[in-house]
């Protein structure tokens, strides 16, 4: 009798916070794509930021916009944040999945500082591990601390006794 060779092994791989499971990820990618066809076109800018003057896509609207699309092809997104990190792991009924791993930054270390790090970072992660972009792109220049010029200051005269 003729040995059979073992099927390949069920493999998990970790790159740069991204992990994939399964024998890759084609089935997954597959319905991805069917999905986003019906989701062109649909994410709602609908929240004003005063600070920075522009709109943005709230959560909401992005979750409204891609559910339904995501579901009727087989697609789950869920989030959830721990150890200092926020996990959005898509998965397929395939059983092919996707996790995305994101470092939140502590900035106000108190509960309502943790709230607005992890919605923030839930909308971004959102939209990057589905391929969306639902904010206008400022081609990273908030993320870079503005210089102020210098400020030249006018030279004493000298005092005179004169």
């Amino acid at each position: 009798m003729e040995e059979q060779p073992n099927p390949k092994p069920n493999i998990l791989e970790v790159v740069h916070g991204h992990t994939f499971s399964g024998d890759g990820t084609a089935k997954l990618d597959a319905a991805l794509c069917k999905a986003k066809e019906e989701m062109v076109s649909k994410v709602a800018v609908d929240t004003d930021n005063p600070f920075f003057k522009n709109k943005y896509a709230s959560l909401a609207a992005l979750l409204e916009a891609t559910t339904k699309p995501l579901a009727k092809h087989g697609i789950v997104i869920k989030q959830h944040y721990t150890n200092g990190s926020l996990h959005t792991r898509m998965s397929h009924t395939s059983g092919e999945s996707e996790t995305s791993i994101y470092q939140l930054p502590a900035h106000k270390n108190d509960s309502q500082g943790l709230g607005s790090a992890i919605s923030y970072a839930r909308r971004y992660a959102y939209m990057a591990i589905l391929g969306l972009a639902a904010d206008k792109d400022d081609d990273g220049n908030d993320s870079i601390p503005i210089e102020k010029p210098a400020v030249k200051l006018a030279r004493p005269k000298p005092f005179s006794t004169k």
